[in-house]
């Protein structure tokens, strides 16, 4: 398994910042065209971006699901502590940024598997 920070194919110079993997990703989305799709040939600049993003894509959704997988593991340990309460607002504040994660974290998986398939098809076309 790809460790979240591990770059795009070897020299991809639209492979940037790692650590910031959300907004390269939409970054990169902005940048391709309207037209592109695994039917329609594309240049290969078109397709760095692609492979970028799904790098991107792939990494923040790692880093997603493992933060949300010790984030539960946390509360499961604060709601057994009987010495340390949590009040009803930060429960509602948690379950709504879970909530919000959960839908990225959907989007980063579904942008990743779409820009995968197009990319396996560009590669048979070319």
């Amino acid at each position: 398994m790809r460790s979240p920070t591990t770059p795009a194919p070897p020299k991809n110079p639209y492979f940037n910042n790692p650590e910031r993997a959300p907004y390269e990703l939409g970054h990169l989305l902005l940048q391709l065209p309207e037209n592109f799709s695994p039917f329609i040939p594309q240049p290969e600049n078109i397709l760095l971006k692609a492979s970028a993003a799904v790098s991107h894509a792939y990494s923040a959704n790692h880093v997603l699901m493992h933060g949300l997988e010790s984030l539960g593991k946390m509360l499961m340990v604060v709601g057994t502590n009987e010495e340390w309460a949590i009040d009803n607002d930060a429960l509602i504040n948690l379950g709504l940024l879970i909530q919000h994660v959960a839908v990225e974290a959907q989007f980063m998986q579904e942008t990743e598997t779409h820009l995968s398939f197009t990319l396996r098809h560009q590669a048979k076309m070319q």
